[in-house]
C-alpha cells in the first residue's frame, strides 16, 4: 500500500491502510519520506497496526528525510501507521510492504543523499531488498530504479511541484553480493534522500 499527505501535524496518521493477509510470520515494513521540515525534525516513534516499530535505516539531507521502519504484525488485514515527530510535519509519504516468513533484522542496509541514490547491498538467498527515495524539485519528477523493481503505483507526488517519493522491492532466489541498486529522478537540481535494506528469511 502507499499514501501521501500534505496536512501539517504531529503525529502523522495514515488510517486503515492495507496490510495484506494476516499471518503469524508477517512483518510489515514501512518506508517514510518527509520534506519541508526534515532538517529540524526527528522521528520519535512509529507504530504499525498499534505495534511499536523498529528503525532500520534513516537519512536526512538537511531538508528531506527518508526512513525504513519494521514491525512484526501478525493480525489484521488493515491498520493505522502512526508517525510521531519531534514537531509538526507535512508533505509525508509512506509505502507499506507485507513480508512473510521473514526476519525483522536486516542483512544489510544503507543510504545516500546523492541526486541519484545508490547503494551496493548484500542479500542472502531467498531474501528481499526494499528501497525508497524521497525527492525535492521545482517540478514534478518521476523515478527510474535499477537493481530492484519499482513498486507499481508508488511513484507519486506528495506536494505538487515540490516533493515526490517512490519505492522498489525484489526477492532474490540466489545470494547477491554488492548488488548495485539505484534510483534516478527525472529533471535536474534535485535533492534526494535514499534508503535501502535487505531482509533474510526467518
Amino acid at each position: 500500500d502507499h499514501a501521501v499527505t500534505s496536512v501539517d501535524g504531529d503525529p502523522t496518521t495514515f488510517s486503515t491502510r492495507a496490510f495484506g493477509d494476516a499471518d503469524s510470520t508477517r512483518v510489515i515494513v514501512v518506508c517514510i519520506g518527509e520534506g519541508p521540515t526534515a532538517g529540524a525534525l526527528t522521528i520519535s516513534s512509529v507504530t504499525i497496526g498499534g505495534v511499536a516499530a523498529t528503525s532500520i535505516i534513516e537519512v536526512n539531507n538537511g531538508t528531506e528525510r527518508a526512513a525504513i521502519y519494521a514491525a512484526a504484525v501478525p493480525t489484521g488485514t488493515t491498520g493505522d501507521v502512526v508517525i510521531d515527530w519531534s514537531g509538526s510535519a507535512s508533505a509525508v509519504k509512506v509505502d507499506i510492504h507485507a513480508l512473510y516468513n521473514c526476519s525483522i533484522t536486516p542483512t544489510d542496509s544503507g543510504s545516500s543523499t546523492a541526486s541519484t541514490g545508490t547503494f551496493d547491498i548484500d542479500c542472502v538467498a531467498n531474501g528481499i531488498i526494499i528501497g525508497f527515495q524521497f525527492s525535492r524539485n521545482n517540478t514534478d519528477v518521476t523515478h527510474t530504479w535499477a537493481g530492484i523493481t519499482e513498486n507499481a503505483g508508488s511513484d507519486e507526488v506528495v506536494e505538487s511541484a515540490s516533493w515526490q517519493g517512490c519505492s522498489a522491492s525484489q526477492q532474490f532466489a540466489t545470494a547477491q553480493t554488492n548488488l548495485t541498486c539505484s534510483c534516478t529522478p527525472s529533471g535536474a537540481n534535485i535533492r534526494t534522500a535514499f534508503v535501502i535494506a535487505s531482509f533474510p528469511p526467518a
